[in-house]
């Protein structure tokens, strides 16, 4: 069984799983492969690797399962064994997914080093594309260079010699690295916890620690504080100002929710807790990978990587001007197509000696998976790029190397999965840090990469592209905005109110300081706070960032709000304190990103409708105190804080095409809005659902989007 990797499209998450044995005997090999797919879609490898091993002793060649198992592989970056199952598919099955099976063929002999091989199957690629302009297309030339330029032997060198941190380095995965000083450095390290979770699964740490340089190399010292390891949450790539008086670091509950945070040192020269770094509301996808350098004007910038939809491709690399006095961001810019790609770039790092950025990409040209390049700028200090370079030997290999990195004594770091680790030999699963003398790479003798034409937006996608940004609206759902007690515009029997969900989130992060004077634990107060009230004002933000965009395709889309209040009020100034809590958030909608969505709002047939029912006192949880002397329990619980909310529901696609936008993409959950249906009401309706694919699909449910409904 391979051991799981740190998840490539974000490079975060290692998915230490236990294999349940889930099977029942008599099971068609049918539904033992649908089980097997809904745990690879879940990320749960081990478990579906199982049910497939289950599948393959019973039929000795199921190309779905062959297909499946090699897709598990892949993804652990177990190379060999995903070539070998490619290689079966190829050859015994040439008509299941021929040229899926073909490319990832490729990719994974490139990756394992057997170029030549590799090369084969992408000039095999080639002669049978359509268009070799397209995106895929365009994937395929890249590959078909690269092996041909390794296989020329005329790839740059370097005497550099990198060397593991062995007594750092775990069968786990370290990356990330920032280094202190001479002897300290900070680092990310994932480690698997022994405990179970309720689904049977092991629980994943990744948290920033701190590494101390002794005589026998590299050691951990211990992982920071909880003010920035916070529970629950995946912590890493942290990122020091001149002074290290500042870190910035990623604060991730999956890989597609990822916030960027900083934290001060106090005057005990510790990190205080984190806060959510502002000035990011318009990145609408996970942001990570956070870099901070300084002009000669003393000026401040931030690199950072982010799947925005507003980019080129997967994760792009953008930069934002930091505001030291008010620590923010703002004029923010995506680094453009010389850098970005329709693949993946990450992990950022501005050399001033160099006048450049080195990051790592999985579709420029390379030696393997991820390799490192090098953008120098047009004039220094003006962010301005038109060229990029492959650094290559031996800073690149066949497998993924990330988070380059260089100080003033040439002193480097780099994180990889190459089979030159330490621990375990030959494996390729899991990322270890890397240390080298540094010589700067000769521009110009470097391998060349060519511009990236500008990737055009047809009509043809518009539907996939509704149905894919459709499905990360409603994957955000539902989202729950908290209240402190009474507000906004406490005592006021107006149901309306002038202020934004925004102003009334920065008055109860104000108050935040009081809850902890009382007697609820910490423990509590700390899992409310960041997994309730900070969790789910991200994802309001990037929430209305898609709706943004989706609309603008002419769709027309409906929000459902719903109102609670704790029961310290009468049941009557609770419905209205509901409805200026739901006007706080209309407010937000006709402010947000100065007015985007006024006129999508206005007009006989607005594209964008808001269906509200405030509930009040009448529908929040008994047992919850409504005494006012007890204000402990009425206002400072915890319990209490839970009820003091507005829920965003639903978001429903009402345009007379919706199903258009629906059915594109098989794997892509849909909505039907049938309207309001009494409780206990028995509703008929005919629904016509159109194939567009040429084989035949199966539908695996339907589902109510409450929850409520039996179909």
């Amino acid at each position: 069984m391979p051991r799981i990797p740190v998840k490539q499209h974000a490079l975060l998450f290692v998915l230490l799983l236990c294999i349940l044995p889930l099977l029942s005997k008599g099971q068609s090999i049918d539904k033992q492969f649908t089980k097997a797919e809904n745990f690879f879609e879940e990320g749960k490898y081990n478990n579906a690797m199982f049910i497939l091993d289950e599948i393959l002793s019973k039929q000795e060649f199921h190309a779905p399962s062959l297909f499946l198992s090699a897709r598990i592989y892949q993804e652990s970056n177990d190379y060999p064994s995903a070539a070998k199952q490619y290689r079966l598919l190829v050859e015994n099955a040439p008509d299941y997914e021929t040229e899926r099976c073909k490319m990832f063929l490729g990719l994974m002999l490139k990756q394992d080093g057997r170029y030549e091989e590799a090369l084969s199957y992408f000039q095999d690629l080639k002669q049978s594309l359509n268009d070799t302009t397209s995106v895929y297309g365009r994937k395929v030339r890249n590959e078909i260079k690269a092996c041909s330029w390794i296989l020329s032997g005329k790839i740059p060198r370097s005497k550099a010699e990198l060397k593991p941190l062995t007594k750092l380095n775990t069968v786990q995965s370290e990356f990330s690295t920032v280094l202190i000083d001479s002897t300290h450095m900070l680092y990310s390290r994932l480690r698997g916890v022994e405990s179970l979770d309720p689904n049977g699964e092991k629980i994943v740490s990744i948290k920033i620690a701190l590494a101390q340089k002794q005589t026998q190399g590299w050691v951990e010292s211990y992982p920071l504080e909880k003010e920035i390891n916070a529970e629950a949450y995946f912590v890493a790539n942290p990122a020091l100002t001149p002074t290290q008086n500042i870190m910035f670091y990623s604060k991730c509950r999956t890989a597609d929710d990822c916030a960027l945070y900083f934290s001060k040192k106090n005057t005990s020269s510790e990190y205080e807790e984190g806060k959510l770094l502002p000035g990011l509301s318009a990145i609408d996808g996970a942001i990570t990978h956070p870099f901070y350098f300084e002009n000669n004007k003393g000026e401040a910038f931030l690199l950072f990587s982010s799947n925005s939809v507003k980019g080129f491709g997967g994760f792009d690399i953008y930069i934002a001007k930091y505001n030291k006095e008010y620590n923010s961001l703002n004029n923010i810019k995506n680094l453009g197509q010389a850098i970005n790609s329709p693949g993946d770039e990450l992990t950022p790092f501005y050399s001033a000696s160099d006048s450049s950025i080195f990051f790592s990409s999985n579709w420029h040209p390379g030696f393997g998976g991820y390799d490192i390049f090098i953008a120098p700028e047009k004039r220094k200090y003006r962010q301005k790029f038109d060229t990029i370079y492959n650094i290559g030997y031996p800073y690149n290999g066949p497998s993924n190397d990330v988070y380059f990195s260089v100080y003033g004594n040439n002193q480097g770091f780099l994180s990889s999965n190459r089979k030159e680790a330490v621990i375990k030999p030959g494996a390729t699963c899991c990322n270890d840090i890397f240390s080298f003398s540094y010589s700067p790479p000769l521009v110009g003798k470097e391998f060349f990469i060519d511009k990236q034409q500008p990737i055009v937006a047809q009509d043809t996608v518009k539907t996939n592209k509704v149905a894919d940004i459709f499905a990360g609206l409603k994957s955000l759902i539902p989202i729950q905005l908290y209240f402190y007690n009474d507000e906004p515009n406490p005592k006021s029997n107006k149901p309306s109110t002038d202020l934004s969900y925004t102003d009334c989130y920065a008055s109860y992060e104000e108050k935040v300081p009081d809850f902890y004077k009382r007697e609820e634990s910490a423990e509590n107060l700390d899992t409310f706070f960041e997994n309730e009230l900070r969790h789910n004002y991200r994802k309001l933000l990037r929430f209305l960032g898609e709706l943004k965009d989706i609309l603008k395709y002419g769709t027309e889309i409906e929000l459902t709000i719903r109102g609670y209040a704790s029961p310290l009020a009468k049941s009557y100034y609770n419905e209205i304190l509901t409805s200026r809590r739901i006007q706080s958030f209309k407010n937000l909608i006709n402010t947000f990103d100065n007015g985007c969505f006024l006129p999508y709002l206005e007009g006989d047939k607005p594209r964008l409708k808001i269906t509200e029912l405030p509930f009040g006192e009448s529908k929040s949880r008994k047992g919850i105190s409504d005494d006012l002397d007890q204000k402990n329990k009425s206002v400072y619980s915890v319990a209490a804080s839970l009820e003091r909310r507005i829920d965003l529901e639903a978001v429903i696609l009402t345009s007379e095409n919706a199903e258009a936008y629906s059915f594109t993409n098989s794997t892509t959950p849909n909505s039907i809005s049938l309207g309001n249906i009494p409780r206990s009401t028995q509703y008929k309706t005919n629904i016509t659902l159109t194939n567009p694919f040429a084989q035949a699909i199966s539908i695996k449910r339907f589902m109510p989007s409450c929850g409520c409904t039996l179909i």
